[in-house]
């Protein structure tokens, strides 16, 4: 193999070494003044990843063409290197759905004045721009009206994919580059957080209680029609009943972990105690949550977990839980 020049994109060690680097010291923010592109007549798709697999659909389904370039086709990386660059001497735009961990590196290889559009909802890069869809992608295909709601968050000021697809109505919002780890950070929680923990409440009702999926179902669609509402006070339980007594026991039985007489589920044991801090930190949040809501949420802040005169709905954890 040829040795490979200093900006090649590599997935090995050496290069997880180097980006962990480059996120340690993050390049400077986009310029606020947007950067003059011409229209775009060819573009270039790199990456075979999800997002990849979808733009491609997309392109397909507007009749546009688009060339693509991807890695895995390539035998070695100096060779896929020298393949990229050619690409993008037969395109004026390049669209770059590569994970966070390449993009510096690829994003390198691409000549100046191509227009370069990337999808990281955490990165930022100057004369790049960043354009995070808010949407999770699998690899199941949608219908052109399911892609035509997904909202565009743009780290570039005043651009607009509009103007290179007049076809793509998508809404469209800005974000301030230093602002989008903090954004993407939500964006994770949102759509792994109820995958994670929904994941692992299952697995330990089927355990404690003998519960199948098919038991759980109509519980677990009932509890996601409720985080559709996006309304806190339709909320139920315990929590927002303010029965601190049922919270307390809670506390001691998550503490406490499951029983060792789940015989070949020992594995169990620890994740059951893991479930303890994020009882606590759920209860944290709501607490936070229903501050910031204020007077909104008066018929649930009347309760007073000492019979003082407070209004918050539980006590902070120096309050004994």
């Amino acid at each position: 193999m040829g040795q490979v020049p200093k900006n090649t994109f590599v997935t090995h060690k050496s290069s997880k070494r180097t980006q962990r680097s480059k996120r340690t010291n993050p390049p400077a923010a986009n310029s606020k003044c947007t950067p003059h592109w011409d229209s775009v007549d060819q573009w270039l798709l790199i990456g075979g990843g999800r997002v990849a697999h979808h733009l491609k659909h997309l392109f397909a389904a507007h009749s546009l063409s688009i060339r693509q370039w991807q890695r895995s086709t390539y035998p070695d990386e100096f060779t896929a290197a020298q393949k990229l660059v050619e690409e993008c001497q037969q395109v004026q735009g390049v669209l770059i759905a590569v994970s966070d961990s390449a993009l510096a590196a690829v994003i390198s290889l691409i000549p100046e004045p191509l227009l370069k559009i990337h999808f990281s909802g955490c990165l930022s890069f100057p004369g790049c721009v960043g354009l995070h869809p808010l949407m999770s992608f699998g690899w199941t295909l949608q219908e052109l009206e399911v892609y035509g709601k997904i909202a565009l968050v743009c780290d570039t000021p005043n651009f607009s994919l509009r103007r290179y697809f007049p076809k793509l109505q998508n809404p469209e919002f800005y974000i301030e580059p230093d602002m989008k780890p903090f954004y993407h950070a939500l964006c994770t929680i949102g759509v792994s957080g109820p995958l994670v923990l929904w994941s692992v409440v299952e697995a330990l009702l089927k355990n404690v209680a003998g519960l199948s999926s098919t038991d759980i179902a109509p519980f677990k669609e009932k509890c996601l029609d409720l985080a559709k509402s996006g309304v806190v006070q339709n909320g139920t339980g315990p929590w927002f009943r303010g029965d601190l007594q049922t919270i307390e026991q809670h506390q001691i039985a998550l503490t406490a972990g499951l029983k060792t007489r789940l015989v070949g589920q020992e594995s169990l044991l620890d994740l059951g105690k893991e479930m303890g801090p994020v009882y606590g930190d759920l209860l944290t949040l709501l607490r936070q949550w229903l501050q910031v809501q204020g007077a909104s949420l008066a018929p649930l802040q009347s309760f007073s977990p000492r019979g003082e005169n407070d209004s918050s709905l539980v006590p902070y954890p120096e309050d004994s839980y």
